[in-house]
């Protein structure tokens, strides 16, 4: 390798490589489903994020990270519209639960769901190319660094949460994680509740 290739630089190279090898991989036809290029897309994205632990769980459809206490869940979603052999099209979702279940509904304490509301296009060599640069990018830089401070320590999560634009916590993660002060003064508001179980 030259030496005179800066850090990003090596990581960039890293990643065309693992693109390389991928995309060597990919034999989709006009028979593919959905499922199938989802769940290639997903085993290509265990490959390419920089946080390991992340596994493809083929039951959900999802790459999970299981911590101590949280469970978090990468997926896909396709589009309703999708035309098989023309056009699979995919939005990503992130969702971070705890492993502790509520008694009264048997379900895990939701703590963060964000949606990129962008379609990406699956079908196609060159299209499944950019678009799974341009997920792995967008995870990279959007969901890893609040993955990463949530896994680390959670109170420092609800002390940026005023900064962090677009990005919702659920009532569950103040009383479970915050003080009474952070839960009762207005910083988790209508919407906020609405959006979790």
């Amino acid at each position: 390798m030259n030496k005179n290739v800066s850090p990003r630089g090596s990581k960039e190279l890293s990643i065309e490589a693992s693109i390389d090898s991928i995309l060597s991989q990919y034999a989709f036809s006009e028979q593919t489903s959905a499922h199938e290029l989802i769940e290639f897309t997903l085993k290509a994205l265990q490959d390419l994020l920089p946080l390991v632990g992340f596994k493809y769980v083929k039951s959900r459809k999802a790459l999970e990270l299981k911590t101590q206490e949280f469970m978090i869940s990468i997926y896909l979603q396709a589009n309703r519209h999708n035309v098989a052999g023309t056009s699979i099209e995919v939005m990503v979702h992130c969702n971070v639960t705890h492993n502790k279940r509520k008694a009264h509904t048997v379900l895990p304490e939701s703590y963060y769901q964000h949606s990129e509301i962008t379609w990406y296009e699956l079908f196609g060599k060159e299209a499944f190319r950019d678009s799974i640069l341009s997920i792995t990018d967008y995870i990279t830089q959007h969901e890893i660094p609040l993955i990463e401070q949530l896994v680390s320590d959670p109170q420092c999560v609800i002390e940026a949460h005023a900064t962090m634009q677009n990005r919702i916590l659920s009532p569950y993660f103040f009383y479970r994680y915050g003080i009474d002060a952070q839960f009762d003064g207005g910083q988790v508001g209508t919407r906020q509740t609405q959006s979790f179980y």
